[in-house]
């Protein structure tokens, strides 16, 4: 049988490269899906830090007489209790846009939270706070372990989506607790005469209890809050 010496060449479409008008479009839009994320996970942070004075006792009559030395009820704030809701912003985020616009809005947050601090400081009278009068190892473990934290949670919400549908939120949230409290609680108070292992263990536990509630307003939004078309991902 006779060979074609000449085989049909097969056409292939080269993508087309983006102008400077795309460029500027895809800036455009991406800025603009910042904008409620950023506002709920500002919103959030700004409840927790409100409420940092707030003390809580109605959890110490679930820890019996032999778990008495890990009753919150001395140290634990209601900030304690809102902070956790960040990841449950941050997942959201994820579910609809993808990583690429959660690491934006986390570096975006970060950025206007250290820009309003100097404000404060060396610009504006109006809400003036001493910062001589900070713990700085324990707002650096903070920073610290929030950051790394949230970064930890937009990579497992990542690398598990899909079926079953708890599975990225609560498998986020629990890595994201775990790292939030090992770093905070090591980084703050590690060397101290403080009992910090006992509360980062109920700390830990509170996040974990929060991690699960959590997954009810998860699975009455995930019908309402989808993937948006072209990050490639399919609704669960």
């Amino acid at each position: 049988m006779a060979v074609d010496a000449y085989p049909a060449t097969v056409k292939v479409n080269k993508p087309r490269r983006r102008g400077l008008l795309d460029q500027i479009g895809a800036s455009i839009l991406f800025i603009l899906r910042l904008i409620l994320p950023l506002v709920f996970l500002g919103s959030v942070f700004l409840l927790a830090d409100l409420n940092s004075w707030q003390s809580v006792y109605f959890l110490d009559p679930f820890f019996e007489e032999e778990l008495a030395p890990f009753r919150p009820g001395e140290w634990l704030k209601a900030g304690h209790l809102i902070f956790p809701l960040t990841y449950f912003v941050i997942h959201l985020t994820n579910r609809r846009y993808g990583p690429n616009l959660c690491v934006g809005l986390v570096s975006v947050f970060w950025l206007a939270t250290a820009g309003s601090i100097v404000w404060d400081q060396y610009v504006s009278d109006l809400i003036y706070v001493d910062i001589t009068q900070i713990n700085t190892r324990t707002v650096l473990a903070f920073a610290m372990g929030v950051i790394v934290s949230q970064a930890m949670a937009i990579w497992v919400y990542e690398v598990t989506r899909g079926h079953p549908w708890w599975r990225a939120p609560l498998m986020a949230s629990l890595w994201a607790s775990g790292t939030f409290c090992l770093i905070f609680f090591v980084g703050a108070f590690y060397g101290s005469d403080l009992v910090w292992v006992n509360r980062m263990i109920t700390y830990f536990a509170l996040m974990v209890g929060t991690a699960i509630i959590m997954l009810v307003p998860y699975f009455l939004l995930k019908f309402l809050i989808r993937p948006v078309k072209g990050t490639g991902y399919v609704p669960d």
